[in-house]
Formats: structure tokens, sequence, C-alpha cells
């Protein structure tokens, strides 16, 4: 094997490693705070009042979600670049549309997040997280927080679960969308119930 070859395939494994390190990263960073971020904003829905202390956490936790999702366009663009040069053949892997497609709905759930449910949470300081809203910012912060968590969890289980690779794009997006779509009806009727079915 000549000197050139090998230095480009321990190049190859070095940039691939750094590659796999952001996108785990990433995931971990996301899935955490997304995680945390929806048990607490549930915590508030149900029992807690909410004070100033509360919304610096929630506010904190966004932020980490935002890192993450940052360190997942990054890698993501990079393994593109990588195996555009180095293997494109695994460019044909159907899965690959399937998660930038997932990774842009998170992208827009963020700005969401940024821009409606966290100005939200602070006008509602004093209050439970639901207290004296319409039926429309309650049935949105509740579908934008369960199409957060969804959509970090199943870029998670295509990455680890190597059944899915060739599988048609167009069938994960489809059950991601009956996934987002049961979960939020379960959700949402589970809150209506709470909040309309027994009183506050």
């Amino acid at each position: 094997m000549s000197l050139s070859l090998l230095m480009n395939n321990d190049f190859n494994l070095l940039i691939f490693s750094v590659l796999r390190l952001l996108h785990f990263e990433g995931i971990v960073l996301g899935i955490g705070s997304a995680t945390l971020l929806d048990l607490i904003l549930l915590r508030f829905a149900l029992s807690r009042v909410i004070r100033e202390e509360h919304v610096k956490i929630v506010i904190f936790s966004s932020q980490i979600v935002t890192i993450g999702l940052i360190l997942l366009w990054v890698s993501g663009i990079g393994f593109f670049l990588h195996y555009w040069y180095f293997n494109p053949i695994k460019l044909e892997n159907t899965k690959l549309l399937a998660k930038v497609i997932i990774v842009e709905v998170l992208t827009l759930n963020a700005f969401l997040v940024h821009y409606f449910v966290l100005p939200q949470i602070k006008m509602q300081i004093g209050q439970r997280l639901f207290d004296d809203l319409s039926w429309f910012p309650c049935f949105l912060m509740v579908f934008i927080g369960t199409v957060s968590v969804i959509s970090w969890y199943v870029p998670l289980v295509l990455g680890v679960v190597k059944q899915f690779n060739f599988i048609p794009a167009e069938l994960i997006l489809a059950d991601y969308s009956i996934l987002i779509f049961l979960v939020n009806v379960i959700v949402q009727t589970a809150l209506i119930i709470k909040f309309y079915g027994y009183g506050k």
C-alpha cells in the first residue's frame, strides 16, 4: 500500500470519526435538553406556577437545543461532503433524505420555540402554563413540544438501527408523520380532559 493511499485512508477515518462525534454530541444535547424542556413545561401545565427562575431554566435548555441543532447541521453537511468525496455509493441511501427533512422540521420548530413558546411562557409568570389562555396557544405549544421530542428521537433511531438503510424516504417520513399525529392526539386529549373535563 502506497504512503499516499495510507495517508488518504487515515485522513478519511479521521474526518469520519470527527463527524460522528459532532453528530453524536448534537443528538445527545438535543434529545437531553428537548426532553427536559418538555417535562418542565408539562409540569408547569399541570400543577406548577411559573416563576422567573423557571423561565431562566427553560431559556437555557432551549439554547442547548439550538447548539445541538447547529451541530447536527454542521456534521450533516460534513457527512454529505465526505460521502461525495470518499464513498459516493452511500449517497444513494434514501434514509439520508428523510433525516435531512426531519432536521429541517426541527429547525423550523426551533424558530417557533424561540418566537412563540418562550415569549408565551414569560407572559405566564405567576400562573400555570395554560391558565387564562385560549385553545389555540395551548394547542400550538403542545404541538411544538411533541414535534420537538419526536423529531429528536427519530434521527437517533434512524442512525442506530441499520435496518432502516435504503428504506424509501417517503415511507420513513410517512411513519414519522403518523407518530407525530398520534402522540399529539393523545397528549392534546389528555390535557383537554384535565382542564375541561374535570376543571382546573
